[in-house]
């Protein structure tokens, strides 16, 4: 059974009760109920990631306030030396990858290069004065930080894509990775 629902875009929580029973005399009566819950949106979920990376050379997971958001899921490629790369990974059903992404303060506009399978993907992303210091971090966004990529089709199983960023600007702040 398949059960499909609208994204939640009220103000409050809401839940669907969904109950199986067979009805036939012939077999043994049985009663399955699932309860389904959606949560609000929240201005926080802008901010938090739906996927899993794992963490490859000069790259961290790091804790920190979004426009007021508290997270625990940023991820922080490359060091003032050297550049930094994860891998993430996409389910099966993504079409496309939405997130925020920032470039160390004052620094100049990194690159960051994408790679799922052979098909590559660079963006250059903008500094921004308040990813500096260590963390937790204080950090202000605004859309123009929030970028996506469209893979050009739907995924039929889960993929990792590696990203990382380029040598000569190599510190990035990735969050609200979303895997759409």
């Amino acid at each position: 059974i398949t059960v499909n629902f609208e994204a939640n875009t009220t103000t409050e929580e809401r839940s669907a009760v969904i109950t199986v029973a067979t009805t036939s005399d012939k077999v043994s009566k049985k009663s399955y109920t699932v309860t389904v819950t959606q949560k609000a949106p929240s201005a926080g979920d802008d901010y938090t990631s739906n996927v899993t990376w794992t963490l490859g050379e000069s790259a961290y997971t790091q804790n920190g306030t979004v426009n007021g958001v508290e997270i625990d899921d940023i991820l922080k490629l490359g060091t003032s030396s050297k550049a930094g790369n994860a891998t993430i990974k996409l389910p099966a059903g993504t079409a496309k990858v939405e997130f925020y992404c920032i470039g160390w303060n004052k620094a100049a506009d990194p690159v960051v290069k994408f790679t799922l399978g052979e098909t590559m993907k660079e963006i250059t992303v903008k500094a921004n004065t308040t990813l500096a210091g260590n963390p937790p971090y204080t950090l202000t966004v605004t859309d123009s930080d929030r970028y996506e990529i469209d893979l050009g089709t739907t995924l039929s199983a889960e993929m990792s894509v590696k990203v990382e960023t380029l040598s000569a600007s190599p510190r990035v702040a990735f969050f609200g990775i979303q895997a759409k």
